[in-house]
């Protein structure tokens, strides 16, 4: 379904990424000087929470993504790439 939904989105006209939320906080939490602040409201009486604050993490990946201080890595796999919010050598 995930590839059927990036395919929609990009005939479209909308540039698509793929992150894994678990490796933007990693790489948000070694960032200096950064604090991410979502209104509580969103999480009230939610059992989505995690997924609420993934899609708030996937956004703010893209958006560094957009700006030039993202790393694309792997997409050897014929599935694309993996976005993760720094910048990274890669050998």
């Amino acid at each position: 379904l995930g590839q059927q939904v990036f395919a929609v989105c990009e005939a479209a006209g909308f540039q698509t990424i793929e992150c894994f939320p678990t490796a933007s906080y990693t790489c948000f939490g070694q960032m200096e000087n950064f604090d991410l602040h979502i209104p509580g409201g969103m999480f009230a009486h939610s059992r989505l929470a995690h997924d609420i604050l993934d899609a708030c993490v996937a956004a703010l990946t893209a958006e560094r993504f957009m700006s030039g201080q993202a790393t694309e890595l792997g997409g050897g796999d014929g599935y694309g790439s993996i976005v993760v919010p720094c910048v990274l050598t890669v050998p």
